[in-house]
């Protein structure tokens, strides 16, 4: 996968989904049957240290025909560092992910940008 950067402004909260069909938020059939897929794992860093993201996958709630059947996401720190995170998923239905990578972060009184890299289902 290609290296994201993600640019915010000072203010407010932002987030940010991939989902398949795109534009699809849970209307139409999509999604991939990750079965057998241990970890969730991608590299991570900002331009300033200790900025907050929550980084996972699956954001379509049940309320829609077609939701994601497993969410997972962590709550972490940043730093300008490179560093590698993985979660664990090895017990959820993993049949039917259609939003494989959600990001959520707020400006937190000052402009900032999120990097990712090597975001993998293994």
């Amino acid at each position: 996968m290609k290296r994201l950067k993600f640019h915010r402004n000072k203010g407010n909260w932002y987030g940010l989904g991939f989902v398949n069909p795109v534009n699809d938020w849970g209307d139409i059939l999509g999604g991939y049957d990750l079965t057998g897929a241990k970890e969730f794992s991608f590299y991570a860093r900002s331009n300033f240290d200790k900025v907050s993201a929550t980084i996972g996958f699956g954001l379509i709630d049940d309320d829609k025909p077609y939701p994601d059947t497993a969410k997972k996401a962590i709550d972490i720190k940043l730093s300008t560092k490179w560093n590698k995170y993985t979660i664990k998923i090895k017990d959820e239905d993993m049949s039917c992910i259609r939003s494989g990578l959600v990001i959520f972060s707020s400006g937190g009184g000052f402009q900032h940008e999120i990097f990712l890299d090597k975001v993998v289902f293994e």
